[in-house]
């Protein structure tokens, strides 16, 4: 079984789309807080996963359904997920899932490649700056 570690929390798109959908569905985190531990487990065949062929990035992505509560609907006609991984697949490590979009079926079948793209760069943004915060950023002394 694939397996991965999820990351649900870097992503500043999904965390702004996860405040949008709560304001409609009360437990949207708790939903997805749900399903990680079945995608973690094996990415590939957790929540309906899938790999949308049409869309050619440069980031291997998966598709993920899951439920709502608040509406008690099945997975599929509830959220999706997109889920991206960042580094390429090596034998025996194993890699980080970033999920960064999520949204209701109902009011959106789908999300285009520049979402994706557009999500990902911020992502990256994201994990950049977290990286160089921890550096010591006293300018030079001018001589």
């Amino acid at each position: 079984m694939p397996q991965c570690k999820v990351d649900s929390t870097s992503s500043p798109t999904l965390t702004k789309l996860l405040k949008k959908l709560r304001t409609k569905f009360r437990h949207v985190e708790d939903d997805l807080n749900e399903v990680i531990p079945d995608i973690a487990a094996d990415y590939t065949t957790a929540c309906n996963a899938a790999r949308p062929p049409k869309r050619k990035l440069e980031w291997e992505h998966w598709k993920y359904d899951f439920g709502s509560s608040d509406l008690r609907r099945h997975p599929r006609e509830s959220f999706r997920l997109i889920g991206v991984f960042l580094e390429a697949e090596e034998v025996a490590k194993v890699r980080t899932l970033y999920l960064i979009l999520a949204w209701f079926k109902g009011e959106k079948p789908d999300v285009s490649s520049e979402e994706i793209r557009s999500a990902v760069g911020k992502l990256m943004e994201a994990m950049g700056q977290s990286e160089l915060g921890d550096v010591d950023e006293t300018p030079p002394a001018e001589t």
